[in-house]
């Protein structure tokens, strides 16, 4: 078969069709179910989904109602925090870095309600946490 041959033989070769996978249709349908949309409600909790979950809504209009419905009850979660920050102690915990970690996490999810903790705070209410056999530890700190 000479070089001529082979360039005829491969110019009547049809060709080769795609997977139906990468159709025309099938991709726009994967495109539509990466909407923004459809993302936030996949990552909200169920019960939280039937308050926001609403038909024909863009992206944005479903992230400013879940945004309205958690900043309007800010200022309850920021008691709620501070009130477990003073009640929580050593005793509560597993060890002396849990009740490290628990304080950082619950002065964490204050600053994320916009109430910030100063270290200084921070330090006082992990003294006023330690059980009595602390007590010769704490004086020097204060």
């Amino acid at each position: 078969m000479s070089i001529e041959d082979k360039s005829e033989s491969s110019s009547s070769n049809k060709p080769t069709s795609l997977h139906p996978a990468y159709s025309v249709t099938n991709i726009q349908t994967k495109i539509r179910t990466l909407d923004g949309t459809k993302w936030i409600y996949s990552t909200i909790s169920d019960d939280f989904l039937v308050r926001v979950l609403e038909a024909d809504t863009t992206a944005r209009a479903a992230w400013v109602k879940l945004e309205k419905k958690h900043f309007s009850n800010k200022k309850a979660r920021a008691a709620a925090l501070e009130t477990k920050v003073c009640n929580l102690t050593l005793a509560a915990c597993s060890s002396l870095e849990d009740y490290f970690q628990r304080l950082k996490d619950l002065a964490n999810q204050l600053e994320d309600v916009d109430h910030s903790v100063t270290d200084d705070q921070l330090v006082l209410q992990l003294v006023r946490g330690l059980p009595s056999e602390y007590d010769t530890t704490t004086i020097p700190l204060l």
